[in-house]
């Protein structure tokens, strides 16, 4: 491989470059959920709407980059993918540290020295130089205390190694040697399994990154309305939801409970195979689908029924209902009652009447009176009865009440991803779960003819871990007597 290619390759799975791709799929995601909460809602069913509000370059742009549905949009999945390619290199590159260190446990053979800096000791057990650091060590002071001519026998290296390695294991580390030379070099682990959980960890974060794929890519999320009676079909499927009813429930004070739908799921064949209600925060889930209670709103200059309260001359009260294209006859009259136009939220703007939004904020109703040679129109204001039209001749009306065509608005996702992401939270649970429970320690030594070299090598060896280590040493120390009397 050419320097440029290796350099090209350290650089896919650079510290560096792992950083910076997962800050900008942060920012794709914050930016995402943001989009999600303040763009219109209703953006994609009324783009003439908006490009009548913002003109049509913004609109464009909006709808190219997808912004009302963010997470599926190309831009959020080609993130996605980038992440997933350089989470990919990552591990393909270090993963045989990960495993390695889980399972075997490696001897450095190259040192009869302490390190500078480490944090360890040189214990002699001999002195055959009567060096000065050598006769400051107690062991040597025992030895001639009790006048042991030292000569190493066959045997002390192993039977020392055998015993230290009694000690690491009571304390919970793992030892291996090897035999180079005559010496013997060692190392004692604790808490391997900690590298298992990192490679774990990424691995569920690899496959928790497939499944966001292939839920950007894959998926859909559609907000759509329907009436009662309406039949909506369910993305690229062969089945459809049927609207069986809308409900909104009302507390004492008139103020929204609760808006429930009933839903059924139909086949291709006009057959029911589920029936649900379905409110906010508890959705339907069929074959994939979940299907929500999101919103609701008016049809616009659509009603069931209006109930209309005339005043007689004389002071009699009638109530008259009126229905969508039928003229209703007051007793003993001569004229007809219609209503021509039904507006949830009534404006009058430079165009004539229109609503400013599908809530029930200020409903009034365009009347028509006629006869034989007349037609008088005018409006009817349910919550502002003084701004009511006034029919000079005929009786004294007012809105009583009105109850409107009411659509359900339906959030359906689709999330073929669902079951991925499920299984890579649980592996990375489970990585992390023994990234925090395992701190990986390693004391790495050397057995000579007259001294042992014993030092913590690497891992979380920070101060409140050192008191551990030196209950280690202090025990070496305390078997290497008798250790070293059964060789004399």
């Amino acid at each position: 491989m050419a320097a440029s290619d290796r350099k090209i390759g350290r650089n896919l799975i650079s510290q560096r470059l792992a950083i910076t791709v997962i800050s900008v799929l942060f920012g794709a995601t914050a930016a995402g959920w943001l989009f999600t909460e303040i763009f219109p809602y209703d953006f994609k069913m009324h783009l003439d709407e908006y490009i009548g509000k913002w003109g049509v370059f913004p609109v464009k742009i909006c709808s190219w980059l997808k912004v009302y549905d963010p997470f599926h949009s190309f831009w959020y999945a080609g993130i996605l993918i980038l992440f997933f390619v350089v989470l990919l290199l990552c591990i393909i590159s270090r993963w045989r540290n990960f495993v390695l260190r889980s399972f075997k446990t490696a001897v450095t053979a190259a040192r009869r020295e302490l390190p500078d800096g480490a944090h360890g000791s040189v214990i002699f057990y001999a002195d055959p130089a009567e060096s000065e650091e050598a006769q400051k060590d107690p062991l040597i002071h025992y030895a001639k205390k009790h006048g042991i001519d030292f000569d190493g026998g066959p045997d002390l290296k192993e039977r020392i190694y055998r015993h230290l390695s009694s000690v690491m294991g009571r304390s919970g580390f793992r030892s291996v040697m090897i035999d180079r030379e005559g010496d013997i070099f060692f190392s004692a682990v604790r808490g391997r399994w900690k590298y298992m959980g990192n490679f774990l960890f990424h691995a569920g974060l690899l496959i928790i990154t497939a499944g966001g794929m292939m839920g950007s890519i894959m998926g859909s999320t559609e907000l759509l309305y329907g009436k009662t009676g309406d039949m909506i079909p369910l993305y690229k499927s062969g089945y459809s939801v049927r609207i069986d009813d809308f409900r909104i429930l009302l507390s004492a004070e008139r103020r929204i409970d609760d808006y429930i739908t009933v839903l059924s799921v139909v086949d291709s064949g006009g057959e029911t195979v589920k029936t649900r209600n379905i409110e906010v925060n508890h959705p339907l889930a069929f074959e994939g689908f979940h299907i929500y209670q999101s919103s609701y709103y008016t049809s616009d200059e659509e009603f069931s029924r209006a109930g209309i309260r005339c005043v007689t001359d004389d002071g009699e009260i009638i109530i008259l209902v009126l229905s969508p294209g039928e003229k209703s006859f007051p007793p003993d009259s001569t004229f007809a009652l219609e209503a021509v136009s039904f507006f949830p939220d009534f404006r009058m703007g430079e165009k004539g009447p229109y609503s400013a939004s599908p809530m029930m904020r200020n409903p009034a109703l365009e009347i028509r009176l006629s006869d034989e040679s007349q037609v008088f129109p005018g409006y009817l204001f349910a919550l502002h009865p003084r701004f009511n039209s006034h029919f000079e001749g005929f009786y004294s009306m007012t809105l009583e009440d009105i109850e409107p065509v009411y659509l359900t608005g339906l959030q359906i996702s689709s999330d073929p991803g669902s079951p991925v992401l499920w299984a890579g939270m649980i592996i990375a649970s489970l990585g992390l779960l023994l990234l925090y429970s395992f701190n990986y320690r390693v004391i790495n030594g050397y057995i000579g003819k007259d001294r042992m070299i014993i030092y913590a090598a690497e891992g979380r060896w920070n101060i409140s871990r050192y008191d551990k280590y030196e209950r280690i040493e202090k025990q070496i120390r305390e078997m290497l007597p008798g250790i070293i009397s059964k060789n004399v």
